[in-house]
């Protein structure tokens, strides 16, 4: 019987060591998380070095492909993107 008690301390006293070292863990992410986020601030050119950025989700495709849309538009354009005997506006995609 003193046996289980002694062991059941010991366990609750390791458990209570763990959860320290748990807080103790997620306080340090978070001080460091805002550390390199004050520092991005102060030095954008950080970002760029870091490959970091500031905002979550994914990045508007102009950031990443910078010539899409110019590119859409120019195939777009009236007689680009079609042949000249299709007269019909259906087949062409803009109309100017």
């Amino acid at each position: 019987m003193q046996q289980l008690k002694k062991r059941k301390r010991e366990l609750e006293i390791k458990l209570k060591k763990k959860k320290g070292d748990q807080v103790r863990s997620q306080k340090a992410r978070e001080n460091k998380k805002k550390k390199l986020n004050a520092a991005l601030k102060e030095n954008p050119e950080l970002c760029k070095i870091l490959k970091i950025r500031i905002s979550s989700g994914r990045p508007p495709l102009e950031e990443e492909q910078t010539l899409l849309l110019k590119t859409i538009i120019y195939i777009a354009m009236r007689g680009l993107a079609s042949h000249d005997k299709r007269q019909n506006a259906m087949y062409r995609s803009v109309e100017l």
